[in-house]
């Protein structure tokens, strides 16, 4: 196995792990040590095909989670991630509209 497989495989363990609510989240890969960064990419190309395909998968820094609609914390999460995934917005999770 290559080693860009390796990285996809264990990526895909964090992301089989990635379940609803934002106390459970699933932390990325320890980018301080050796060869996690291939996983990190790895990972964040799954959550990426994920929500390209209808799924909603979120980090606003604690780690991904999927948002359980309706929740305070969700609302303020999407409403958060919306306004940062806009082009020419500032990446600051504090500057946001309601």
């Amino acid at each position: 196995m290559s080693k860009q497989t390796d990285a996809r495989e264990i990526a895909r363990g964090y992301f089989n792990r990635i379940i609803s609510g934002h106390k459970n989240t699933v932390s990325r890969p320890d980018l301080n040590l050796p060869g996690n960064e291939s996983i990190d990419r790895q990972l964040r190309i799954l959550v990426e095909e994920a929500n390209h395909n209808g799924d909603c998968i979120i980090n606003v820094g604690n780690g991904y989670y999927r948002p359980i609609p309706g929740t305070r914390w969700t609302n303020w999460s999407l409403r958060n991630t919306q306004v940062r995934m806009i082009p020419g917005q500032a990446s600051s999770g504090t500057k946001y509209t309601a």
